[in-house]
């Protein structure tokens, strides 16, 4: 990896576990007071339930959404008449592929969040 891209890695990683506080705060609480009853497996069991749900949702939509937004864009540079040959667009997959990612992130945690 190259240098100049560690410290904005290192700062979203902060980022993103400075806003998914409260999730962890909440997730060691639930494992705690499923604990101190005897139900970790029940716990668990939820846990390994919302995992299942979340990836195969985040996969499919991911998929769904991405592809979705390469159909868009040949649609439209056939529409411009821009050939494939005469345009750099590395950065704009890498833009849709980042937001189909954080889109598909989004709707799946909110699906398996209770």
């Amino acid at each position: 990896m190259k240098k100049k891209y560690i410290i904005p890695a290192v700062l979203v990683l902060m980022m993103t576990i400075i806003i998914s506080f409260d999730v962890i705060i909440g997730f060691i609480t639930d494992y705690q007071w499923f604990s101190k009853l005897g139900y970790t497996n029940t716990f668990l069991k939820k846990l390994h339930t919302q995992l299942k749900i979340g990836i195969s949702t985040f996969v499919i939509l991911f998929a769904v959404i991405y592809f979705y937004l390469q159909l868009i864009k040949k649609r439209y540079y056939a529409e411009l008449g821009i050939y494939k040959e005469e345009i750099k667009d590395k950065w704009i997959n890498q833009i849709f592929f980042i937001g189909s990612a954080l889109i598909s992130c989004y709707i799946s945690f909110m699906l398996v969040k209770n």
